[in-house]
This record gives C-alpha cells, sequence and structure tokens, in this order.
C-alpha cells in the first residue's frame, strides 16, 4: 500500500488471507501490520478470526482491510452498504476500519455505483471507515467482455471518489500495470498488488494444450497470449536467472 497516500505506517507486505489465528498473530509479531480480508471470505469467518486475533493488539498499529461485496454484483441501498460495513466492524471487533473497498468491481457499472459512494461518505462522518477502496481482478469472464482491467480502474481513477486501488501486476507484461500505477500517482490515489502467478497459468494451460483434449476458442486463445508474454518476458527471466 502506498503509504505517502494515506498517512499511514504499513508494511510493505499484507497478512494475506490468513487461515490460522496463530499464524496472524505470529505475523503481527513479525512486524506485519497490513491485514486484508473480505465479507465474503468464509461467509464472514475470515472476518471473525481477524477480530479475535487483533483484538490483543494495539488497534493504532494496524492497518485494517475489508470489503463489500453485495449479491447480484449490485449494493441495494446505502443502508445495505452502511449495514455490511457495520457487520465487518463487529466481527472484526474494531471501532473503525481502515480501508473498506468494494469488492471485485469488473464492469465500470460498479465504479460508479453511488450507493456505495453516498454510504462511504456517512461513514467517514461517523469515523466508522477512513479510506475507501476499490479491488479489480479484470473484467468479467467471458469473451465478451468489451472492458479490460485498464478500462476499469482508469474510470476509478477519473472519478475521483476512491482512495486506494487494488489491482494484480503482470510482471510478464507489465505495460499495462505501469500506466495504472502512473496514472494513481498523479492523481494520488493509494495502490496495492495483489498476488499474479503468470508463470503458473502458463504451466496449466500448456499441460491442457498437450495433453490432446478438446480445447474450447477462449482457452486457446488465452493460452496464445500467454505464449507470447513468456517469450517476450525471456530477457526478464536471464536477468533474474529464472530459466529453471
Amino acid at each position: 500500500l502506498n503509504s505517502f497516500i494515506t498517512c499511514a505506517m504499513v508494511s510493505d507486505i499484507g497478512s494475506g488471507v490468513p487461515t490460522s489465528g496463530s499464524v496472524l498473530k505470529a505475523v503481527i509479531e513479525s512486524g506485519v501490520n497490513f491485514i486484508e480480508t473480505s465479507e465474503s471470505y468464509s461467509n464472514g469467518r475470515n472476518e471473525t478470526l481477524i477480530g479475535n486475533v487483533i483484538k490483543n493488539f494495539e488497534r493504532d498499529r494496524l492497518f485494517i482491510a475489508t470489503k463489500a461485496f453485495p449479491a447480484m454484483k449490485l449494493f441495494k441501498s446505502s443502508d445495505d452498504v452502511i449495514r455490511r460495513a457495520e457487520g465487518s466492524l463487529k466481527r472484526l471487533q474494531t471501532n473503525y476500519i481502515d480501508l473498506y473497498m468494494v469488492h471485485q468491481a469488473q464492469n465500470t457499472f460498479r465504479v460508479k455505483d453511488d450507493y456505495f459512494h453516498k454510504a462511504a461518505e456517512i461513514l467517514k462522518k461517523k469515523e466508522k471507515i477512513r479510506f475507501t477502496g476499490l479491488s479489480c481482478h479484470g473484467p468479467e469472464w467471458g469473451p465478451e467482455s468489451s472492458e479490460n482491467l485498464e478500462d476499469i480502474l482508469m474510470a476509478a481513477i477519473d472519478d475521483g471518489r476512491f482512495d486506494v486501488l487494488f489491482l494484480p501486476y503482470n510482471f510478464l507484461a507489465p505495460e499495462m500495470g505501469e500506466r495504472i500505477l502512473k496514472a494513481c500517482k498523479e492523481h494520488d490515489i493509494g495502490t496495492m498488488i495483489m498476488k499474479s502467478n503468470p508463470i503458473l497459468a502458463y504451466e496449466n494451460y500448456t499441460s491442457m494444450m498437450e495433453s490432446g483434449r478438446n480445447v474450447n476458442r477462449t482457452d486457446q486463445k488465452y493460452y496464445e497470449g500467454l505464449h507470447e508474454a513468456m517469450q517476450e518476458a525471456d530477457s526478464f527471466f536471464k536477468k533474474y536467472n529464472m530459466n529453471d
């Protein structure tokens, strides 16, 4: 997380989604203070796990991020968002959430959800959240989508109401990520980078192609894109001795 934007002292890496209270406790004791979760992880039980651990630490030394994930990909109302935030606060056993995000914004329509933004204003005034953000893995699955990751996140930047964006960064094809990060910096928007393993995806798709199974057009096209990216990344692998 870009701590310059939020003026928060945040560790360079986060806890990941914790699945063990004892592991999370050890992670925090080792110096990691950024903890990220969602109301949708294990149907809220992940927030409960985190709450049971962080209550034993100084709250102002931690940076807690969670996300609202509406059914059918739409919030019903501003009250719906506030209700969700109150539920997260209760499960996390805290009086405030440092970063409250829209979970998996898969199109530009989600970016401009006024129900979320109106609720966020209310929650900020009540000091129940400090910052707002948006996470995005890319567009909705399927070849018919006309929007890509850059379209969605650039729309979020132009919207001007988000403090932080949470996105994947593909080191095999960094151009899009670099453009997004540059735009965020120019607009004083914080950034978080999520896990990405393009090499594993390429290996999985290569195995599928070599297995002789019937492959649909979408998978074929995706494999071709990965293959091209792997070839272009050869210099990267050589530079960091990753050829093995």
